[in-house]
């Protein structure tokens, strides 16, 4: 793991944080190419290009779960996978329970999406008796702070 800080991102982050509040750290699974673009200019960095179409809409998915990141790394199929440990202001928060935002804008209201899916189907759950991991996706780059490059090796 190393900590990558960069000061011109960290200025427009900041501002948005004090506007947003409610700030955690989430993490985002990239590939090796990103890091350093990520490091340099956030996710939107030359190689990303854009935001997630998304099945709970468009914008930057996150996730409080370090192992249901590293699920989504697997795809790249590398012996060493990276993850992003974030800073990441959500603020205002719209709770999804289906896929009615599939590749559609987040609600005009709201800062970010907010959405348990079930650890085995990956789809929604509305309750809390089932086992489920958080995913959270933000609007804007200027809602995010990603410091931490975190590389793990998997045999």
């Amino acid at each position: 793991m190393y900590y990558s800080y960069n000061g011109q991102l960290f200025g427009p982050y900041k501002k948005c944080s004090e506007k947003l509040l409610n700030g955690r750290i989430l993490f985002h699974d990239t590939c090796p190419i990103n890091t350093d673009g990520i490091s340099e200019k956030k996710f939107l960095c030359e190689q990303q290009r854009k935001t997630d179409g998304g099945r709970y809409g468009k914008g930057l998915y996150f996730t409080s779960s370090p192992k249901y990141a590293i699920f989504y790394c697997k795809s790249y199929g590398k012996r060493i996978i990276y993850l992003l440990g974030s800073l990441v202001a959500l603020e205002k928060m719209l709770h999804i329970q289906d896929g009615g935002y599939f590749e559609k804008d987040l609600h005009a209201d709201y800062n970010s999406h907010y959405v348990r899916v079930d650890k085995t189907s990956n789809n929604p759950i509305t309750n809390d008796n089932e086992d489920y991991y958080e995913e959270y996706i933000v609007k804007n780059n200027e809602q995010t702070l990603p410091p931490y490059v975190i590389s793990l090796c998997h045999t």
